[in-house]
């Protein structure tokens, strides 16, 4: 056997064990969601409460229970667990009878309007402007340490915006904004506060109270010019308080510690933000309507 076949045979094997690994958490979230007794919240940590936000929609609300298992089975609890959903969307009457089981262990369901991913934050920041939010995708299962270590680096931190996954904002030799696609992944540089860093979102992202001012709920222009870029648009916001973003450091890869519930559909999304330079579009867009390329430029001189 050659080396390049011996390599595939252990990314195959590999592959394998993370498909079983899978499988059986899976099988073990969902018994424990229609079975288990157990509160999935805590007490306060500190000054602020603990929130954890998420969101789903029609094509994932029978799924999302298993999101929430991991976040109850967590070895620090947050105080609160909210999925927000679309009221156009969903009622009492329609959500699936194992997520009412896990409100009666700590999860809130609350309805807003439809705004897409933006559900994940904006309702939750107006709800609860005091606490420390943790918003979280619909589509991972989390690991149980998940809430552990974005607190650990939040408590070293404070003022800082916590994430698992991002990248580092680059300017070339001009001074000009390089593409969304040319900024690179740069975990040392990351793992030091800056408003250079940037984040994915995926993973779980930590925001201190008052990350935001009250311009972050400009609901009109989030709809006309930056629709499908949560994340572009929260990172804005936070620079216009000169909100510093911060990485999680990890011992293990990132898809050995979040199991991915796939979903075509996040393809599809990342194909037109991405590889069609929407992001870039965006991106540059409010960047100029909120004059925040000097602010960016500061931090590299």
């Amino acid at each position: 056997m050659n080396l390049h076949n011996c390599r595939r045979k252990i990314v195959d094997l590999l592959n394998l064990r993370r498909t079983f690994s899978k499988v059986l958490l899976l099988h073990d979230y969902n018994k424990s969601a229609f079975e288990s007794m157990e509160c999935g919240v805590s007490l306060k940590y500190g000054d602020s409460d603990v929130v954890i936000s998420l969101t789903t929609y029609s094509k994932r609300i029978n799924q999302v229970h298993i999101v929430v298992e991991s976040l109850f089975r967590q070895t620090q609890q947050a105080n609160r667990i909210i999925l927000w959903l679309a009221k156009e969307e969903f009622s009492d009457d329609t959500i699936p009878l194992i997520l009412k089981k896990q409100i009666d262990r700590g999860l809130e369901i609350k309805y807003c309007e439809d705004i897409k991913s933006y559900k994940k934050l904006l309702p939750v920041l107006s709800l609860t402007p005091d606490s420390t939010i943790i918003t979280v995708d619909d589509d991972y299962i989390y690991p149980l340490n998940f809430v552990e270590n974005l607190l650990k680096i939040h408590f070293r931190y404070p003022q800082s915006v916590c994430y698992y996954t991002g990248n580092r904002i680059s300017f070339d030799s001009r001074g000009t904004l390089k593409p969304y696609v040319k900024w690179k992944e740069a975990k040392e540089l990351e793992s030091i506060p800056s408003l250079l860093n940037f984040s994915f979102g995926a993973g779980g992202v930590l925001y201190p109270p008052h990350t935001f001012g009250s311009e972050i709920f400009n609901i009109e222009y989030v709809k006309k010019n930056i629709p499908k870029a949560d994340d572009v648009w929260f990172k804005a916001m936070s620079l216009l308080n000169n909100i510093t973003y911060v990485r999680v450091p990890l011992q293990e890869s990132f898809d050995d510690k979040f199991v991915l519930l796939e979903d075509a559909q996040d393809i599809a999304l990342y194909h037109d933000n991405v590889e069609k330079g929407e992001n870039d579009n965006q991106l540059s867009k409010v960047f100029e309507d909120y004059k925040l390329y000097d602010i960016l430029r500061k931090e590299i001189k």
